[in-house]
């Protein structure tokens, strides 16, 4: 069938990702998420954005044949804003299900979340973070703005109506997680897709938080997380949930911890997000690429427990890793006992981070060594923030105007 290559920007502190797949008639092209909340050695995600849409122009014209929104995490949509876009011809636009204006679920969903994460703002301005540690402050402010970014107008009407012929341009499909789905599209022939996630089961989506044992959170001594100021959101562990939240909604859920704590009611309205991600995984032949999102302990428990989802992740020959290497969105089971089962040794994994201020641990040391280990060659695992020279073949790390790398995988079909 020919190679599959999968490029990925460093956008910094973020997700964006392309993937070239061989098709009769030409590539097909698939653009998965693109957005950033701290820049790292490129230019700003505009700069990323005019890079990707002369990559994606084959002297006809900038198209791309499916856009993939994760979901509306500020670092995976913020590219979107910008209005370069109206310029790109798009086929379809896949969203989770938590997206479709159509579905009354979803509304409720969208509002209930926007509604908490304003509250918070609310809160903020009345002063009642005063007793929290400037840091903390600090990092409860990141999460109102990246989750504000629920009602992001530009990033999300581009996703929603825009591109190339706006609201009639590109088809706009909302997937969820059903049993036995497997997805196709007449714009991506010979390409399985696997709806991993998101599921409709409110169990799922309210299951943030990775049990003991299967969390990349290094414990102390003393028995608890060894976390200081950069461990903190939006990737702390939310505390073990106390008489009565397990049988809440997620609504009532977030609403209880944040009255209990104002710094957990942050964490988990960020993971309540993250955990309507859409996880994908495109079949192409041989190779199998697992695109996660930030999905969190819910969506991951319901796949390791079903044996032909667990099989399907072990064919994994390219592992985007969940939520810039935090450890919430990468079990230890996944790594231990599923990820390259065979001991194959063409398998790759790619984070998508940069190492900055309140996020200094991140991504996990304890992650890295793991995944370093399971894919048997250290060289293919790959970040974002530091070019590997020389790149390990057949990986190419391309170069281009402000600082915009683009870092292409190779990978047989």
């Amino acid at each position: 069938m020919g190679e599959v290559t999968v490029s990925m920007y460093n956008v910094g502190f973020g997700d964006c990702f392309l993937l070239r797949i061989p098709a009769d008639g030409g590539e097909r092209k698939v653009l998965v998420d693109c957005g950033s909340i701290k820049r790292g050695s490129a230019g700003s995600i505009d700069d990323v954005v005019e890079r990707i849409i002369a990559d994606v122009d084959d002297g006809s014209g900038p198209s791309i044949d499916v856009v993939v929104i994760t979901h509306r995490h500020r670092d995976h949509v913020s590219g979107f804003a910008s209005e370069l876009w109206r310029r790109v011809a798009v086929s379809e636009v896949w969203l989770p299900w938590t997206e479709d204006p159509d579905d009354p679920i979803a509304r409720d969903i969208l509002q209930t979340m926007a509604s908490f994460a304003d509250s918070l703002r609310v809160d903020r301005d009345a002063g009642r973070f005063a007793a929290m540690s400037a840091a903390e402050t600090e990092l409860v402010d990141h999460v109102i703005e990246n989750t504000l970014a629920l009602s992001n107008e530009a990033a999300m009407s581009t996703v929603h109506r825009g591109f190339a012929g706006g609201s009639s341009g590109a088809t706009r499909r909302f997937l969820e997680r059903r049993p036995g789905m497997l997805d196709t599209s007449e714009v991506l022939p010979g390409v399985k897709v696997h709806v991993l996630g998101p599921s409709r089961d409110e169990d799922v989506i309210r299951d943030m938080n990775p049990p003991s044992g299967e969390s990349f959170l290094h414990v102390a001594d003393g028995g608890g997380p060894d976390l200081d100021t950069s461990d903190l959101l939006p990737f702390e562990p939310i505390p073990a949930p106390g008489p009565g939240l397990l049988q809440m909604g997620v609504e009532e859920r977030l609403r209880e911890i944040a009255r209990r704590s104002l710094l957990m009611g942050a964490v988990a309205l960020e993971s309540a997000v993250n955990n309507t991600s859409l996880m994908l995984v495109f079949e192409i032949g041989e190779a199998v690429l697992l695109f996660p999102g930030d999905a969190q302990w819910g969506t991951w428990k319901v796949n390791l427990d079903d044996d032909v989802r667990r099989d399907l992740l072990a064919r994994t020959t390219f592992y985007k890793v969940g939520h810039h290497g935090s450890h919430n969105a990468t079990p230890v089971r996944f790594v231990d006992d599923v990820l390259n089962a065979d001991g194959r040794d063409d398998v790759w994994a790619a984070i998508s981070v940069t190492r900055h201020g309140r996020f200094t641990k991140i991504p996990k040391d304890e992650l890295l060594d793991e995944l370093s280990t399971r894919i048997a060659n250290p060289d293919r695992l790959v970040r974002s923030d530091r070019p590997p020279s020389p790149a390990p073949p057949p990986m190419s790390v391309i170069p281009g105007r402000s600082g915009v790398i683009r870092y292409d995988f190779t990978l047989s079909a």
